[in-house]
């Protein structure tokens, strides 16, 4: 038996977030969303077409050496619940695997993992942990919304869950869409909140000793085969019963780049409802963090589902006196249950967490330089591309960052990357500017992981950008690129084991400016989800207002 598991998600309705991963001994050999190859955000309603076809050709093996194909979804189960006869259900392979683009002698067995149950092997098996309690909070599973599990000895027991009528993903999505930022858009929302106060409360959601509730009228289940329309409706009518209208969002048609736009006016009402619902989120996922160590005697926690985005909450649960340790995984939305789903048939759990999220596509100088020469732009060759960026950013400039292997999850991490000055006054405006992103929006830095503790309050490692901490007060005018309006931050740590080159750059912008961090953003456009390959690269720089694209060892000019 070859051992090799291939980890799908991803559906042709109602589905987003798609990917594929390779897992064999309980180690991910390869692993890609799908979006970065489609290029459309998130990868609405797609499967996994182009993330299997590459992670099949990066491990050198074709479908026929796949001994289980792990889906992190029930699909059955969720047609099952929405009473919907799916004829395709009885052919998964034209489904994942179609003949045009795959051909194999041999069927390998597929298996369907239930979504939580997917999310939980995603954390726990990738923590290092031999027992941990295990918190699921996002949009919905099939029939549920949060869960409660443990991890033992390589086995995860589910112990408690939440309907979906309890969903607290969807109760920000409500309030994301109902303040005019967009259903998708929880990130802008918790990057909203600081700039309001948490005035208001959201009495629908009732803290329990023993988890919580959501008290909402809701219209009676319908045959969808997700709620988040029936959830979100009914919150959205709360929301409105108690702050009036939702902001009026216009879209006009911008004729210089061919598409619509998003207008909308922010005002103190808006700003005050992220605050409260962002209050809300950290008082609720803070009680169930305390709720589940109590019910499991456990002090290591694991977190995965969308929700596990939300940095702030994150960091006031790895702080609570209960917990001892927290590990939440790079890709813990959606498109991390690829790889639970391959490591819950699997069985095997890592020795050590992980602690790297370069798990993609990545090009040599050969492949990058053919691609430079082929659209005849203007570029250098250098042997040392960390100090020459370093000086680059540091005299001002701002530089789109492509090297290595390509991350996994939302966050760029340093291999694509938009980096900057964060010392400079108005940096953080002109990175906006250079992605067309709102001003008010706030940027993060990646800090050598030896000196995290020389600016940050109470920090400690955060490899995968999922914690916030406050900027010491005597360093906060000094980088203000990188410090949000409540002098909070969202870093990235940078190990110089995982990421030398990414370390290597900062370490000569510290030898430079004195300060051992850069302003980093994904290096992508509004529109479009993080760049992939060179191509993507070049086409992002010259849509962009970045000045310099340091790519492989080359240096792109305009």
């Amino acid at each position: 038996m070859s051992g090799y598991i291939l980890g799908l998600t991803g559906w042709f309705t109602r589905s987003h977030d798609a990917s594929a991963c390779i897992i064999k001994d309980g180690s991910i050999l390869a692993m890609v969303e799908e979006e970065r190859f489609t290029r459309k955000k998130h990868a609405y309603d797609k499967t996994p077409l182009f993330s299997t076809l590459w992670c099949l050709d990066q491990v050198g093996i074709t479908l026929d050496d796949i001994e289980t194909v792990a889906i992190g979804w029930d699909y059955k189960k969720l047609y099952q619940i929405a009473g919907i006869n799916e004829s395709k259900l009885d052919n998964l392979y034209e489904i994942f695997f179609p003949k045009k683009y795959f051909s194999y002698a041999k069927k390998p067995k597929i298996e369907l993992v239930s979504h939580h149950l997917a999310h939980a092997a995603s954390t726990y098996y990738l923590s290092g942990n031999d027992k941990a309690a295990i918190l699921i909070v996002d949009g919905q599973g099939e029939d549920v919304s949060t869960t409660f599990a443990i991890g033992n000895q390589g086995k995860i027991k589910i112990i408690q869950s939440f309907d979906i009528e309890h969903s607290l993903g969807y109760f920000y999505e409500a309030v994301s869409d109902f303040i005019g930022l967009g259903l998708d858009s929880a990130g802008k929302t918790m990057g909203l909140a600081p700039y309001g106060q948490p005035l208001y409360e959201f009495k629908q959601i009732d803290l329990t000793p023993g988890g919580y509730q959501v008290n909402l009228p809701l219209k009676p289940r319908d045959s969808s085969l997700d709620q988040q329309r029936r959830v979100v409706e009914a919150w959205k009518k709360e929301l409105s019963k108690q702050f009036g209208s939702e902001n009026l969002v216009k879209y006009p048609f911008d004729l210089l780049y061919g598409f619509t736009r998003r207008e909308l006016e922010l005002k103190k009402i808006h700003k005050d409802i992220a605050a409260s619902a962002q209050r809300t989120l950290e008082q609720t996922l803070v009680h169930l963090a305390k709720a589940l160590v109590k019910k499991t005697g456990v002090s290591n926690i694991c977190m995965a589902g969308g929700v596990a985005l939300n940095c702030s909450a994150n960091t006031l649960i790895a702080r609570l006196p209960e917990v001892s340790n927290l590990y939440i995984p790079p890709n813990t939305s959606d498109a991390g249950v690829s790889a639970g789903a391959a490591l819950y048939v699997g069985g095997k759990k890592a020795n050590k967490a992980l602690d790297t999220a370069y798990l993609g596509p990545s090009f040599n100088n050969n492949q990058i330089k053919s691609v430079l020469d082929k659209v005849k732009v203007k570029y250098k060759h250098t042997n040392s591309i960390g100090k020459d960026v370093a000086k680059l950013i540091f005299d001002g400039n701002i530089v789109s960052w492509f090297q290595g292997a390509e991350e996994i999850g939302p966050r760029a991490l340093g291999n694509r990357s938009i980096v900057a000055n964060p010392t400079k006054p108005g940096m953080s405006e002109r990175v906006n500017d250079a992605k067309n992103r709102e001003h008010w929006r706030p940027l993060a830095p990646s800090i050598l992981e030896e000196k995290t503790s020389l600016y940050l309050e109470e920090s400690f490692p955060s490899p995968f950008m999922l914690h916030t901490f406050n900027v010491k007060p005597q360093y906060r005018d000094k980088i203000p690129g990188v410090v949000h309006l409540d002098n909070s931050t969202r870093p990235q740590t940078v190990s110089k084991l995982t990421n030398p080159k990414y370390h290597d750059m900062i370490h000569h912008f510290e030898k430079l400016s004195g300060y051992g961090l850069v302003l980093n953003t994904s290096f992508n456009g509004s529109r479009e989800p993080i760049v992939c390959t060179p191509t993507d690269a070049l086409l992002s720089f010259y849509g962009n207002s970045t000045d310099y694209l340091a790519i492989g060892d080359f240096i792109v000019t305009k």
